[in-house]
């Protein structure tokens, strides 16, 4: 205030803005004349009769501002104010995003910089936290894991149902380089899967691994020394890693990885939240799509980007992965149903063995993708199946069914040319035969059940194909193709094949009987 005093009385004496510089030193002439101009606008006569509050009103209180008319754009933004508020609340949307869709569905002239874009929405929004720069970490040294808070989902084809998954986040601490994958569940058999699939993803083991006291990996929380499960340790053990947890309710203690599941719900979350995806294996590509593409963006203010910096800095660091990958695998036991299905409770799904073991007790033994069924105290696996985490559903292998049930369970999803060609397999009178069954119904799927039968008669022991052959063309020859009749032949052994075999028996008893070539149908047949 006192070289503010100075300044005004040289003023006062009509000394110029530049000598007063000159003089002082302390102030620049532009400064000079904003005080010069400063006294103008307000009228003052007087310096030296207004008191230190006044001086600092006048010169260093900040000006109400004339409120600026907004432009089209800004009155644009306005008008979407609600939606803006409201779309920033779901996960993952940014200004940024918002803006990016604002100036993209804009003609030119209606386009705003994001600065302006943001000043326009900023006194609507809540102000933001005061941040702290942690430390650096030495390359290869720590991988932080977590869970993403929310969760993805996809359309479950049979049902129309959403599933909803987990998303596992992992992120090397030096070069930021991240990892994603969605999961079935957060249990720890597809944990273990994640993490291996992190240390396959970075091609090497850090020293270290950062965690929560999530219970999958930690038995015991403490502020210095967790317990870990037995899985966790086994894991770590395979691939030569520390294992260490934050304290709980810290998450500070692992910033990274909170940013990067703040970042996903940014870059993958709010990307995909107008996608739709029929198979966890299409949410997954997806999810691998925005990785990439995270991980290949350049840094807010820097020339190179994550990948970069991991391929510069940190992977030569990096242990090699041991030859064998880690696989945590669980056992339970279930008894053969007689549907020769086992049931994986974990899941609620079951798993087909052959038949044969019906009644019989079997061992169970899973991982997170393979399900392998033993006969108790038999080292070799009589089935293997992938794991399916589809409840209440079923896995058929077709060689552990009876030949009945493979024959029923084939003909269920068969057309009519998949019946003709089957039945050539048997002979061409079985095929014309069965082409006859399919024109005698105005609708042709009518006819499949009767064209089932026709064939499951030749997988019969009592028959087999060539008496089927037989009889077909002797109901051919008869005009009358139908299962019924083919069945009445069979059975009555009428067939061309049986006639011939006991051909020699029935001349020494006697003439064999002549069919009048006239005859047709029934008479024929009782002839």
């Amino acid at each position: 205030m006192a070289i503010l005093r100075q300044i005004l009385m040289r003023l006062e004496a009509g000394i110029s803005d530049r000598k007063i510089a000159s003089d002082l030193k302390v102030v620049d002439r532009k400064t000079v004349g904003r005080y010069r101009k400063r006294l103008a606008d307000n009228k003052v006569n007087n310096v030296s009769l207004l008191t230190e509050k006044a001086l600092y009103e006048l010169f260093f209180r900040k000006q109400d501002t004339v409120p600026v008319t907004p432009n089209h754009c800004r009155q644009l933004i306005v008008e979407r104010l609600d939606y803006y508020i409201s779309e920033l609340k779901r996960t993952g949307v940014t200004l940024q995003l918002l803006w990016s869709e604002f100036i993209a569905g804009q003609p030119r002239e209606l386009q705003c910089s994001y600065p302006t874009f943001c000043r326009t929405l900023k006194p609507h929004l809540r102000k933001a936290s005061l941040s702290y720069r942690n430390a650096p970490i030495a390359p290869a040294e720590v991988m932080m894991i977590d869970f993403a808070g929310k969760k993805l989902s996809y359309t479950d084809r049979l049902s129309g149902k959403p599933v909803p998954c987990v998303l596992f986040v992992a992120v090397l601490g030096n070069s930021k380089y991240s990892f994603a994958e969605v999961l079935v569940n957060a249990s720890t058999g597809y944990l273990i899967e994640a993490l291996t699939g992190a240390l396959k993803y970075f091609g090497g083991s850090p020293r270290t691994l950062l965690t929560d006291n999530m219970a999958q990996l930690v038995k015991k929380a403490d502020r210095y020394e967790a317990k870990f499960t037995d899985a966790a340790l086994d894991w770590a053990n395979h691939y030569g890693i520390f294992l260490t947890a934050t304290r709980v309710g810290s998450p500070k203690d692992k910033p990274d990885i909170e940013r990067l599941v703040r970042i996903t719900y940014e870059r993958i979350y709010a990307t995909l939240r107008n996608h739709s995806f029929d198979s966890l294996r299409e949410l997954r590509m997806a999810v691998r799509e925005k990785l990439e593409e995270h991980n290949n963006r350049k840094f807010s203010g820097k020339t190179y980007s994550r990948s970069e910096a991991f391929e510069t800095d940190e992977r030569g660091l990096l242990n090699p992965l041991p030859a064998r990958h880690f696989e945590l695998h669980k056992v339970t036991s279930a008894k053969v149903q007689m549907n020769y299905h086992v049931l994986l409770g974990e899941d609620k799904h079951f798993y087909s063995v052959p038949y044969k073991y019906v009644g019989r007790r079997m061992n169970l033994r899973y991982t997170t993708t393979r399900v392998e069924i033993y006969l108790q105290a038999d080292p070799v696996a009589v089935a293997t199946h992938l794991r399916n985490p589809r409840r209440s559903d079923y896995t058929t292998n077709p060689e552990h069914m009876p030949a009945s049930h493979q024959a029923y369970a084939e003909a269920r999803g068969w057309v009519g040319v998949d019946f003709i060609e089957r039945a050539a397999v048997v002979g061409p009178n079985t095929a014309r035969c069965i082409e006859r069954i399919l024109k005698s119904r105005q609708i042709e799927q009518h006819s499949y059940r009767s064209c089932q039968g026709l064939l499951c008669l030749g997988f019969s022991r009592r028959y087999g194909n060539q008496r089927l052959e037989s009889a077909c063309e002797l109901a051919c020859e008869l005009n009358n193709a139908s299962y019924a009749t083919v069945k009445s032949i069979l059975e009555k052994g009428r067939d061309l094949s049986y006639i011939r075999q006991k051909a020699p028996v029935i001349a020494s008893e006697g003439s064999l009987p002549i069919v009048h070539e006239n005859l047709r149908g029934k008479e024929a047949f009782d002839q």
